[in-house]
């Protein structure tokens, strides 16, 4: 099991690859605002990832759930990632999907184990789930659709992905 922010969520959908989160967790955890932010705002917004976020929600692969009352040092971060924070902090799961800069850091502090969207498709490719071409049109759809990524971690993201080709053989 593994919990997630609203960012990986809605780029993985927007990529048509969050059915990969499935092959390394039996299931998503978020909590009720996430829900909120992703699915009843991304509808009133038209976002088409939503519809296939609702799919895995109606199979059951993503769980919605109270994540309880904020513990004090996560009130400055925003409301889904404090939530999502919080949650991995109430049901004691370490892995947390989430991309924002703050909230990634305070994670190791509470010594969780944050993924980034990136990082994930990172581990999709060394596990053989999707190819190396895959990976590297996933960066290029996210950096088009808004995902910030910088030059340098663009660039250190496709010497990663080289790197571990270069051992594969």
């Amino acid at each position: 099991m593994i919990i997630s922010n609203s960012t990986p969520l809605i780029y993985l959908a927007k990529l048509n690859k969050l059915d990969l989160v499935f092959k390394t967790y039996k299931k998503i955890l978020i909590p009720k605002e996430v829900y909120s932010e992703v699915v009843i705002e991304g509808k009133k917004m038209n976002k088409h990832e939503v519809v296939l976020i609702e799919e895995f929600i109606n199979k059951k692969l993503i769980k919605i759930k109270d994540a309880g009352l904020l513990h004090q040092e996560l009130r400055f971060l925003h409301i889904g990632e404090a939530k999502a924070i919080n949650l991995c902090l109430k049901t004691k799961t370490k892995e947390i999907l989430i991309d924002d800069k703050e909230a990634y850091e305070l994670c190791k502090l509470l010594n969780l184990q944050p993924i980034r969207t990136t990082a994930f498709l990172l581990h999709c490719t060394k596990n053989n789930f999707i190819t190396k071409t895959e990976f590297k049109n996933s960066l290029a759809t996210l950096s088009r659709e808004g995902y910030f990524l910088s030059a340098e971690v663009f660039q250190f993201l496709l010497d990663e992905v080289d790197r571990f080709e270069n051992k594969k053989r």
